[in-house]
């Protein structure tokens, strides 16, 4: 899910700290990668997502399994076919939230 962003001024730590307020029963942590910097919600440790501030001023939300030993173990694409339909709860509830709050509408 792709979000333009109406103030290209916020930061992963202002987004973090709303999801927080809003859904204080997930884990959160921000994390790099080749792309950049993210920020990780964590339901469990195989279910949550990430979203990730991009350059052309939009965010990108995406289901992601929280753990880097379940997606090393359980091989990342064979265990997302388990669990696709819970990642994208995950996706939807946050990235409609963060739609809402920072979104163009």
């Amino acid at each position: 899910m792709n979000i333009s962003l109406m103030n290209p001024n916020v930061s992963l730590s202002e987004i973090q700290t709303k999801l927080q307020a809003r859904f204080p029963e997930y884990q959160y942590s921000v994390s790099k990668n080749v792309f950049g910097e993210y920020l990780t919600v964590k339901k469990s440790t195989l279910i949550g997502a990430a979203v990730q501030k991009r350059k052309d001023n939009t965010l990108r939300v995406f289901g992601n399994i929280p753990s880097f030993w379940a997606r090393t173990f359980f091989g990342g694409l064979l265990l997302i076919a388990f669990i696709y339909s819970s990642l994208k709860k995950v996706e939807n509830e946050i990235g409609g939230f963060l739609q809402q709050t920072y979104g163009r509408q």
